[in-house]
């Protein structure tokens, strides 16, 4: 065998000595144990073991002659074993439904060769996510489901994975319960990432639950799915800590001129009793983030302000309440919160109008989180005044460049003998300056430069828009101009 690093996987009835055993058998065909991870557990009094051994010119075995010989002694003690040479890399597919944030986290360490993985597929019950996929070359399929359609939409998913090699799978927020069937066609081959502590807190809302038991750790948890929900064993967690005044105290100390409050966003496409629950917490948050500035001095002989969040998703009866309780607090300015979280657009832009109407006129509204050129625009006909979105920058590292005729992916074939200018209308001169040949030979090679070229063009776009907004408010003439430009922008692609 050539030198190499070999793994097993193993698991077996829990018994007295088998760590020993293990390890002695290794030890014995002449290899090195690199490291060693094993649990059991208590209630099924059942062995798991992570092993990972080193060979070196000593060792004389084939792979079949060890694999033999380790076959000899799982039978002995019932060993249910996997081996992986670790010569190719794990083919993977990605399940998602409407929640965007671990998918953009995957697709990014993976594009970053931080996983080491081939991200093959993302596959959706909602075509929602088909943008992200394809924003990182990722192939997406869509294969919808309902209940009646449930056993058939699992045959499709397995045609497709078996027939294109997939040796992992990890769902990434996809909110659909696995039949059993589906998950014992791939033992410990489904990874799920669950949005809290397990096993405490299983299911759906499960950060909700935490909240109400006055939990102070909040996190996440990777877990092999079996028939069990939320059961499989754990891989990783991680943990952050909270307290009622983080957000506050924290952001007092850095010296934030403006300070948010905390809130709740849940998903646009939340039930209501969950989007009331988000309300009714948003507020007592506020009133806490209140009580706290008010009882503690200055720290920067200067006054700090305090923007409540509105909360209350499309639902214009729960925004209208949670306006009027967070006015009270409302001082220097007001944000508006939870859009852009998988709303329908037309419904985000109906909820912007109408709590614009409802909004303090003294006080400037902050829109926080949106979005597309076209977004900002309507948004301001109907009032805002600010905005925070990392679609610029996000965009950018992934080679989406807004230009003055509609957003243009970089790193398509069709740009590689393209030697005219990225933008040469761009209020930027690297608009003018740099060939779309070029910035694309820049991506390819991951050459940071490429990433930093197409971020600060989006934030020129950005900006020139902006001011040029400012100045037809200023003439006079902000209805005109915006209603032209988004006509342009109506034809233009990811406008």
């Amino acid at each position: 065998m050539k030198p190499q690093i070999v793994t097993f996987l193993i698991k077996c009835p829990d018994q007295k000595g088998i760590i020993a055993k293990l390890t002695h058998f290794f030890y014995q065909e002449g290899f090195n144990i690199v490291s060693s991870q094993q649990y059991t557990n208590e209630e099924e009094q059942r062995f798991f073991m992570r092993l990972r051994v080193a060979s070196d010119a000593s060792v004389v075995l084939s792979k079949d002659q060890l694999e033999e010989r380790f076959a000899r002694l799982a039978e002995a003690y019932k060993i249910t074993w996997k081996v992986d040479y670790g010569r190719k890399k794990q083919n993977v597919a990605i399940m998602v439904s409407h929640t965007s944030h671990n998918l953009y986290d995957l697709l990014h360490r993976h594009k970053e060769g931080k996983l080491h993985c081939d991200v093959k597929m993302v596959v959706s019950n909602h075509e929602k996510l088909k943008p992200v996929a394809e924003m990182f070359g990722i192939p997406f399929r869509y294969l919808p489901v309902n209940k009646d359609t449930r056993i058939e939409q699992e045959r499709d998913l397995i045609e497709l994975f078996d027939s294109n090699g997939i040796d992992l799978i990890i769902m990434a927020r996809y909110m659909q319960i696995l039949t059993n069937d589906f998950i014992n066609h791939y033992p410990s081959q489904i990874i799920n990432i669950h949005h809290s502590f397990l096993p405490a807190f299983q299911g759906a809302n499960p950060y909700r639950r935490a909240y109400e038991r006055g939990v102070k750790l909040i996190g996440a948890t990777a877990h092999y799915a079996t028939e069990e929900l939320d059961e499989g064993p754990i891989i990783e967690q991680g943990v952050e800590r909270v307290t009622h005044e983080s957000s506050a105290v924290s952001l007092k100390k850095i010296g934030a001129d403006i300070i948010m409050a905390f809130d709740e966003c849940p998903p646009g496409d939340s039930e209501k009793k969950i989007v009331e629950k988000a309300v009714e917490r948003t507020t007592k948050w506020i009133e806490r983030c209140h009580r706290w500035l008010k009882k503690n001095q200055e720290l920067y002989n200067y006054k700090q302000v305090l923007f409540p969040i509105v909360q209350g998703s499309i639902n214009h009866r729960l925004r209208k309440k949670s306006i009027e309780e967070l006015i009270p607090f409302s001082t220097c300015g007001i944000a508006l919160g939870g859009l852009a979280v998988g709303e329908e657009k037309n419904a985000m832009l109906d909820t912007i109008q109408y709590c614009t109407e409802l909004l303090p006129k003294d006080q400037p509204r902050y829109l926080m989180g949106v979005g597309k050129p076209s977004d900002l625009l309507h948004a301001i006909r109907n009032g805002i005044d600010m905005f925070d979105c990392v679609m610029p920058t996000r965009n950018g590292r992934n080679g989406h460049i807004f230009t003055s005729n509609g957003v243009i992916n970089i790193k398509n074939e069709k740009y590689k003998h393209d030697f005219s200018s990225v933008d040469e209308s761009s209020f930027h001169p690297w608009g003018a300056k740099f060939s779309k040949s070029y910035v694309r030979h820049l991506f390819n090679i991951n050459e940071i430069l490429g990433l930093r070229i197409a971020s600060t063009l989006n934030l020129a776009y950005y900006l020139n828009l902006m001011r040029d907004a400012r100045e037809k408010i200023s003439e006079g003439s902000f209805n005109t101009w915006s209603n032209s430009l988004l006509r342009q922008m109506k034809d233009m692609k990811g406008m």
